[in-house]
């Protein structure tokens, strides 16, 4: 699992985060890395210099095959594909 969180300032949000959760974020280009607590995910957070500017994803690994067959006999369809 993974995080992203997207800002419009990047170094303000490293600031707040750092702050808030004693966060340490790496710097790397546009981007700043967080590495995974004990107990904790790991993720980042980037500007991206364009909307939209606040915006948060979760990536989450899971075994494809097992929930694509739990899709199908609900009959669902994927809004996009992977």
């Amino acid at each position: 699992m993974h995080f992203e969180i997207g800002c419009r300032n990047l170094k303000n949000a490293q600031e707040f985060y750092s702050q808030m959760f004693d966060w340490k974020p790496q710097s790397m280009g546009p981007a700043a890395m967080i590495a995974a607590e004990t107990g904790g995910i790991g993720g980042h957070m980037t500007s991206l210099g364009h909307e939209p500017h606040h915006y948060t994803i979760f990536y989450v690994d899971v075994d494809r095959g097992r929930y694509l067959k739990k899709r199908n006999r609900w009959e669902a369809k994927p809004s996009s594909r992977p």
